[in-house]
């Protein structure tokens, strides 16, 4: 593999809780207010806050669950973040190239990181490729990446604006 010049190669991802506003009583508040049950006499006996909980998970009924909030950090390749937002039931910000200077951070999949798809569309999944394969495939991202982040700073360095610069 290429030796790493001035850019940053991480392997996976991280996710990081930042906060917690939940807990199972605001669970249980949510629900029953649908039903207009009386939570405060409700929320003193645990075994019924643990039976409904229970109830909710098992029977799907979700929408109870979005009462409770998390900030997460996560740092994560671009194209993970774009599942997020594909499947998006929440409210996120990221780093923006429009307004800082990006980092010289990119991903590469680690070397134990199943490569090869196999099987038909629907039913396949990925098997490990070989060590060619493996090796072909990091220096490629690497090789790519630090292109990319040469062209960055070189359009920086010529005073071209982060958002146009960012597109590279």
């Amino acid at each position: 593999m290429h030796p790493i010049s001035d850019i940053e190669v991480v392997y996976d991802s991280t996710v990081t809780l930042v906060q917690a506003n939940a807990s199972d009583d605001m669970v249980a508040m949510a629900a029953w207010v649908s039903n207009g049950l009386d939570t405060e006499d409700r929320l003193q006996d645990k075994s019924k806050v643990k039976g409904l909980i229970n109830f909710l998970y098992k029977n799907r009924h979700n929408s109870p669950f979005e009462h409770g909030q998390f900030t997460f950090k996560i740092d994560t390749p671009i194209f993970v973040a774009r599942e997020f937002m594909r499947h998006r039931t929440f409210s996120f910000n990221e780093v923006s190239g429009r307004y800082t200077t990006l980092a010289p951070r990119f991903y590469i999949p680690a070397a134990t990181r199943p490569l090869v798809q196999s099987g038909k569309i629907g039913s396949y999944q990925f098997v490990p490729g070989d060590s060619s394969q493996t090796m072909m495939t990091q220096n490629t991202i690497h090789d790519s990446s630090q292109s990319a982040w040469n062209e960055y700073v070189a359009l920086k360095d010529a005073g071209i604006a982060n958002e146009v610069a960012r597109m590279v």
